[in-house]
């Protein structure tokens, strides 16, 4: 399993998230390719984190009291 750790779980949900949205736009023959799932699969891992961290960035600077 990829983001394994307890501390690791925003990304990992952001990695099932980002496949499923992905996932969504595939057609059926797509989705019975192994190579296209593949695909899609380090698509999701490769982005989560980035995303994850944005998130987070994001959510920094809203707190943020000072300019």
């Amino acid at each position: 399993m990829a983001f394994p750790g307890d501390d690791q779980k925003p990304i990992r949900e952001q990695a099932l998230d980002l496949a499923s949205l992905v996932g969504k736009t595939m057609r059926e023959d797509e989705v019975s390719d192994p190579e296209q799932v593949e695909a899609v699969v380090q698509l999701a891992l490769t982005l989560a984190p980035h995303l994850t961290l944005d998130a987070k960035l994001r959510e920094a600077a809203d707190e943020r009291q000072s300019p």
